[in-house]
């Protein structure tokens, strides 16, 4: 078991491990906002930052390897029933990865992602460049810009071509409050 732990997990972007810890610990600032928090909910908000910082630059195969780890390290049981919301001291097991997976501080449990897609609506007046259909990956990364612009904290999307970052970013940058975002006067 150690020597697979000890192979070399491969990135799509090389990070030093100073900035890896500097993003988990700003991925756990902006996750625990509630306030004081029991140990296992704790637990959980940890295990997913790991996943959104340490995790987030692995490439698809490695993050597999990863989230091996992560549940072994983790210790805790997996509940593999896909009717059943893994809890606090739980971790979801009937999934590929945790990859797939939001811990909900307010629920206390472990919520796949796609039941966090909303209802696409068509709007016939849109202008196709603004149609933006919800997706798991575009739900996940609008969660992970919220976070870190709450922050005032810079966001780097990386991935193929085509994969919506530039849609996502724009779509999320619309639903900000201009006034809360927005300084200074603006040329007409």
């Amino acid at each position: 078991m150690i020597t697979w732990i000890m192979m070399p997990l491969f990135v799509c972007l090389f990070l030093l491990y100073v900035c890896q810890v500097r993003q988990l610990c700003l991925a756990l600032d902006a996750m625990l906002v509630c306030g004081q928090l029991e140990p296992p909910v704790l637990e959980a908000v940890f295990l997913e930052g790991l996943l959104c910082s340490l995790g987030a630059t692995l490439l698809q195969h490695e993050r597999e390897r990863f989230d091996e780890f992560v549940k072994y390290l983790a210790g805790l049981p997996l509940v593999m029933d896909p009717k059943v919301h893994a809890g606090v001291g739980e971790l979801p097991g009937q999934s590929s990865t945790l990859y797939d997976f939001h811990f909900d501080i307010e629920k206390s449990c472990w919520r796949s992602w796609s039941e966090l897609v909303p209802r696409y609506v068509h709007d016939p007046s849109a202008r196709f460049a603004d149609i933006l259909v919800p997706t798991v990956d575009t739900v996940r990364v609008s969660w992970l810009l919220d976070m870190f612009v709450r922050l005032k904290h810079s966001v780097l999307l990386v991935g193929d071509a085509g994969t919506s970052k530039t849609s996502t970013t724009r779509s999320f940058l619309k639903s900000l409050s201009q006034e809360a975002y927005v300084s200074g006067s603006r040329s007409p």
